[in-house]
């Protein structure tokens, strides 16, 4: 092999060394998972294939259904920002908290997070919070069941 040939190949070799250390985080695994059905949070999590960075990352949440008079209403309401934080223990967890308690309803969390150098990445996570007597199921296919009809 030419001498040319082996700097042309170190150089390859470096560039790709180059690029896996700067991929973008990917989403391994969330909780609430996607489409779940959960008891009321403040707290999200989601886990990344790299360590991701706090202070570059945001979500923001919307309800998209809630139960007025004992049925689900589709609606679009932004419920804000949410504070980002990771535990040092855990540096590939994004943990998003609410200023509080999600009420009953479906919610669109639209993610972005970034990890070291590494290019932004962003999703999306829907997930349901159940309340008292709601069975598990998609929320448009299990209305929430009024208090007190036992039904």
């Amino acid at each position: 092999m030419t001498r040319t040939n082996l700097l042309c190949l170190a150089a390859l070799a470096a560039i790709a060394g180059a690029g896996a250390a700067h991929a973008a985080p990917r989403l391994l695994s969330s909780v609430p998972d996607e489409k779940s059905l959960v008891a009321p949070t403040q707290r999200i999590e989601l886990r990344f294939s790299e360590p991701v960075s706090a202070r570059l990352s945001s979500g923001d949440l919307t309800m998209t259904t809630m139960v007025m008079n004992g049925r689900l209403e589709n609606m679009d309401m932004p419920m804000g920002h949410l504070a980002t934080s990771v535990e040092p223990a855990h540096p590939n967890t994004l943990v998003l908290t609410s200023r509080s308690l999600l009420a009953v309803g479906t919610y669109n969390l639209k993610w972005r997070v970034a990890g070291g150098a590494g290019p932004l990445t962003q999703g999306t996570l829907i997930f349901n919070v159940k309340g008292a007597g709601t069975h598990a199921g998609p929320p448009h296919h299990h209305p929430a069941v009024a208090p007190g009809t036992g039904s």
